[in-house]
């Protein structure tokens, strides 16, 4: 897999600047590693490589931003019985993203019961 394709749609979907990344680069490289090791031999990986990528950067951004909603962890407002939380949707949209691009190579990759569950 080109690592250097996985860091650049990592950036997109995270919206960081190209210095940023560097610092998130495990990310991308663990994921790499997990798509890698799971992708079936015999599946014609690099007739895949661009899908394959594009997952693995999923997964980057996946867990990126449930990294960052860590940091935000249960901030919230309650006046009277109105309450606010300081959270946004993103983990449910990177959630959804990785589900689909995972999906998506459902006869390429091996499915080792990885599971995504609601936080």
């Amino acid at each position: 897999m080109d690592m250097q394709r996985i860091l650049s749609v990592f950036g997109r979907l995270s919206g960081l600047l190209p210095e940023e990344i560097v610092e998130y680069r495990f990310f991308c490289e663990s994921a790499a590693a997990y798509v890698a090791e799971r992708t079936r031999s015999g599946a014609c990986a690099w007739k895949y490589r661009r899908r394959l990528e594009e997952a693995a950067a999923a997964l980057a951004y996946y867990r990126f931003v449930l990294w960052r909603a860590t940091d935000s962890a249960g901030k919230a407002l309650k006046i009277g019985e109105i309450q606010v939380f300081d959270g946004d949707r993103r983990l449910e949209y990177a959630e959804r993203l990785c589900r689909e691009a995972f999906a998506d190579l459902k006869g390429v990759l091996r499915d080792d019961g990885f599971v995504f569950e609601g936080v």
